[in-house]
C-alpha cells in the first residue's frame, strides 16, 4: 500500500490526455533491413541473451497462459527437472490468465533456481493507477515462490495490448469494463475513454515500478509500428522486451528493424499454432515437406533425431528471437523445452534459407485460404472448396519456384 501511494503521488492525474500534442518525431530505421542479430550466449547449458539493461534472459521458455490450471504444476515442475544444469528457467503467462499463483506454488520446491516469469497487464487495466494495481496484484500472486530463498525470481511485465479494439471479434470492450471489480474502477478512469493514449499512463507506471526495483524488466506486446514509435517518443525508459506473433517477425520487417535499432528483444508467440499446425492441416504441403526434409538432413548429419518443431524453434532462436512454446505433453516438452532446443546444431545458411521460405509459404497460405473461404457464398461452398485446394496447389508451386 505504501508503495502504491508513493507511486500515485508522483502523478496528480491518472489520465494522459489525447489532446496533448503528439510528438512528430519518429525513429527512422532502414526499410526492409532487420538490423543486427542479438548476441546469443550460453549459461549452464541453455541459450540466453542480454537485455539492454544487462539482465541475462533465456531465449527459450514455457508458455502457460492458456493451459488448463490442473496441468500447470506438473508441466512447470517437469520443465524445472529437465533443466539438469539448473540454467535459468523462463515461464510466460499473463494477469488475464489468472494462473500466476499456480505457477508460483509449482516453483516453491525448486532448489537453487533462477526463474524468469513474464506476465502482462490486460487492456482493461490501462492507465497509471490501474496498471500499478495490476502489477502489484501479479507480484502478490507470485509471492509464494519467495518462501524458497534459493529461488531467484525475476519478473518481467509487459503491456499486453495498447488498447481494446472493437474490430477484433474476441475483444468485448464495454462488457469487460462493466464486469470489473469496483476497486479496479476506483484505481483509475475507464481506458475506453482514452483509447489512443491510456497506455502512456501505463508505461509511466511500469517505469516507476522498474525504478523502484519491483520488476526486473518491462516491455510491450502487440504494439504496431506507429504505437511503438509513439512509445519511443514518450518513454523515459526504452522497453527491454517486445512480444509479438511469429507472423509479425517474419513479415513486418520495418517493425523488427525498429526494435533492433533500439536494442529491444523480440519474443515470439503463436509459433507452433501459427506455422506448423497449418502444415499438419494440409496447407502448403510442399513447404511443409521442405521442413521435414531439412529436419531429416540435420538428423542424418548429426546422428540425432530432430523434429520439425525443434527445427522451427531453433531457426528463430538462432536469429536471437525468444520462443515460448506451450505444451501439456512431456515428450513435446523434452523436445521443445530450453535444454532440447539448446542442443540443436546451428543451421547452415542454406538450411536457414529453406526454413524461412517454407515458413513464409505456410503463413501466407493460412491467410490466403481464410480470405478466399470467407468470400465464397454458401451456395457455392462445394465448388469453393475445390478452388481452395487449387489455390493451395498454385501457392506451393509458386513457393517452390
Amino acid at each position: 500500500v505504501c508503495i502504491l501511494l508513493r507511486l500515485l503521488r508522483k502523478h496528480d492525474t491518472l489520465v494522459v490526455s489525447c489532446l496533448e500534442k503528439r510528438g512528430s518525431e519518429t525513429f527512422e530505421t532502414p526499410r526492409e533491413e532487420v538490423g543486427e542479430t542479438p548476441v546469443i550466449q550460453e549459461q549452464r547449458g541453455l541459450l540466453t541473451t542480454e537485455l539492454s539493461n544487462g539482465l541475462i534472459f533465456p531465449l527459450v521458455g514455457l508458455g502457460v497462459g492458456n493451459l488448463q490450471p490442473d496441468r500447470i504444476p506438473s508441466i512447470v515442475s517437469s520443465a524445472y527437472e529437465q533443466n539438469s544444469e539448473r540454467g535459468p528457467l523462463l515461464i510466460d503467462t499473463a494477469r488475464a490468465s489468472n494462473n500466476e499463483h499456480i505457477v508460483s506454488k509449482a516453483l516453491v520446491d525448486s532448489d537453487n533456481a533462477e526463474v524468469h516469469v513474464v506476465t502482462k497487464v490486460w487492456y482493461t487495466h490501462l492507465g497509471y493507477g490501474r496498471t500499478t494495481m495490476s502489477v502489484l496484484d501479479s507480484l502478490k500472486a507470485l509471492s509464494a515462490t519467495s518462501k524458497n530463498h534459493s529461488v531467484k525470481l525475476r519478473v518481467t511485465v509487459l503491456l499486453h495490448w495498447p488498447r481494446c479494439d472493437d474490430n477484433i471479434p474476441w475483444m468485448h470492450c464495454k462488457e469487460e469494463e462493466g464486469t470489473l471489480e469496483e476497486r479496479v474502477k476506483w484505481a483509475g478512469p475507464n481506458p475506453l475513454l482514452d483509447r489512443c493514449c491510456a497506455w502512456k499512463g501505463s508505461w509511466n507506471a511500469l517505469e516507476d515500478l522498474y525504478d523502484a526495483g519491483l520488476v526486473s524488466a518491462i516491455g510491450v506486446s502487440n504494439f504496431n509500428e506507429q504505437d511503438l514509435n509513439d512509445l519511443l517518443h514518450h518513454c523515459r525508459i526504452t522497453p527491454h522486451v517486445y512480444q509479438g506473433s511469429a507472423w509479425t517477425f517474419v513479415f513486418d520487417k520495418n517493425l523488427v528493424a525498429l526494435l533492433r535499432s533500439r536494442s529491444i528483444f523480440y519474443q515470439a508467440y503463436a509459433v507452433m499454432n501459427g506455422v506448423l499446425q497449418r502444415g499438419e492441416q494440409g496447407l502448403a504441403p510442399i513447404a511443409y515437406n521442405t521442413m521435414k526434409s531439412v529436419a531429416n538432413q540435420l538428423s542424418e548429419a548429426h546422428g540425432t533425431r530432430y523434429s520439425i518443431s525443434q527445427l522451427l524453434l531453433s531457426w528463430l532462436v538462432q536469429q536471437g528471437v525468444g520462443v515460448i512454446p506451450r505444451t501439456t505433453s512431456l515428450e513435446h516438452l523434452s523436445q521443445n523445452g530450453a535444454p532440447g532446443i539448446s542442443r540443436v546444431p546451428t543451421l547452415s545458411d542454406e538450411h536457414a534459407a529453406s526454413v524461412e521460405h517454407a515458413v513464409k509459404s505456410l503463413l501466407e497460405a493460412k491467410t490466403a485460404r481464410r480470405e478466399l473461404t470467407r468470400r465464397i457464398p454458401s451456395c457455392m461452398k462445394p465448388c469453393g472448396q475445390q478452388l481452395v485446394g487449387t489455390f493451395k496447389w498454385l501457392n506451393d508451386s509458386h513457393s517452390s519456384s
